[in-house]
């Protein structure tokens, strides 16, 4: 007969893990950069994402009419966050007031919180998509982007489930399983990481 598996034991390992991410990734931010470290270099925001043709992402997206749902965007440069790193959005649907409902990428390669996807892409950037952080963004700063891939119907799927659901623990059980460990204790540190990634959509200056 086969064993129940342990919930609780499974969302403590992922929270770990998350956690060690996370503690690496603000130390690395402590250090300073060096004097004429290419680190310190603005990013560069034409480069492709990786396994892509630079020539997919060598000019912006230009026209507001040419976005599309499922549209991948590296976001212009245009703020102190999307200036900070690269920011990745996902267009999941157009809005009734003209703007679209976009939902970053994390800058980590696992889920926070159950409002966070993991996509199971090899490319780093967009290996967790985060629905909790979705935001409407006019079409004109999302063109002045840049397209570098599509979401599979899959992804758009669950990202469209994960919108409507009204409580998480509702989803199906195979999606639950790409979802973050719930978040519980007022301590909890990702508290302090979902606070940074709410100034993503701080208005550019």
């Amino acid at each position: 007969m086969k064993q129940p598996r342990d919930t609780s034991s499974i969302q403590r390992q992922r929270l770990a893990a998350w956690l060690q991410a996370w503690q690496l990734t603000r130390r690395l931010e402590a250090v300073p950069d060096a004097p004429g470290d290419p680190a310190a270099a603005p990013h560069p925001y034409s480069a492709a994402v990786p396994g892509r043709r630079r020539k997919a992402v060598s000019c912006t997206v230009g026209d507001p009419a040419r976005l599309q749902p499922g549209d991948i965007i590296l976001m212009p440069p245009d703020a102190e966050a999307t200036r900070s790193r690269p920011v990745y959005v996902a267009l999941l649907e157009p809005l009734s007031d003209g703007r679209w409902l976009a939902a970053p990428f994390g800058p980590l390669p696992l889920p926070a919180v159950p409002g966070e996807l993991a996509t199971g892409r090899r490319a780093d950037p967009l290996r967790v998509l985060c629905i909790w952080n979705a935001a409407a963004i006019v079409p004109a700063r999302l063109a002045r982007g840049w397209r570098v891939g599509r979401l599979l119907l899959c992804e758009r799927r669950w990202a469209r489930l994960l919108l409507d659901a009204p409580d998480p623990r509702t989803l199906p059980a195979a999606l639950k399983g790409r979802l973050g460990p719930p978040l519980v204790h007022p301590l909890d540190p990702r508290h302090d990481y979902l606070e940074q990634e709410r100034l993503l959509w701080v208005e550019p200056a």
